[in-house]
């Protein structure tokens, strides 16, 4: 199965048209960039730093806001991820998109996915990050690994896909955005509609 992920990311994605972003909204977007090794791909993660005024110390994909001069989103995701952890942006190649989620500040965050080469040397942004780290794909595809959290939100309790990988917590909008490249890839059949998830998709 090792061998076959990278084959089918690229035929899965080639083959997926999510439904149109929300652009009356403001716009971002984010990286999900893999390194492009058959024997262990690895997914690239960030970790927020703490000092941050909003999702401090939060694990999530090198990404951010769209900017004025970004012709496009994913522009904005190369422009991000070489910005936060230096990934050069020639070095990646375009796999496909995913649907976007609106995150609990009103912006549509639309995620992409793209291969790198196995020996990138990531560099986390001082200002902006604690550390970044890789995480083997099929890690993610291991039914064990998939955890839950309840949490309670405007007066609302919400069930949440979530992921423990050694000292990181893979929670919020990021596993959401990761159960969803699962189900559209590899048919995980991870269910995002359990109570209230809708809901919260929207206000997170």
């Amino acid at each position: 199965m090792m061998t076959d992920l990278l084959e089918q990311l690229k035929y899965q994605l080639a083959g997926y048209s999510p439904p149109s972003s929300l652009v009356n909204l403001p716009q971002a977007s984010v990286l999900i960039a893999i390194t492009k090794c058959i024997e262990l791909p690895e997914l690239i993660l960030i970790q927020r730093a703490h000092h941050l005024s909003s999702h401090s110390g939060e694990v999530a994909f090198p990404g951010g806001k769209r900017e004025p001069q970004d012709t496009n989103l994913w522009q904005t995701a190369l422009r991000e991820s070489h910005e936060e952890v230096c990934i050069i942006p020639e070095s990646v190649e375009y796999l496909g998109q995913l649907r976007s989620i609106v995150s609990r500040f009103g912006i549509s965050v639309t995620p992409f996915v793209g291969l790198i080469p196995p020996k990138t040397h990531l560099i986390p942004c001082p200002d902006e990050l604690e550390c970044c780290f890789r995480v083997p794909l099929a890690f993610f595809l291991k039914e064990q690994n998939l955890g839950w959290d309840r949490l309670n939100y405007g007066g609302h309790d919400f069930v949440l896909p979530s992921y423990q990988y050694q000292d990181h917590k893979i929670w919020g909008l990021t596993a959401i955005v990761l159960a969803d490249l699962l189900n559209t890839v590899f048919e995980a059949n991870i269910d995002l509609n359990l109570p209230h998830y809708k809901r919260f998709s929207l206000n997170h």
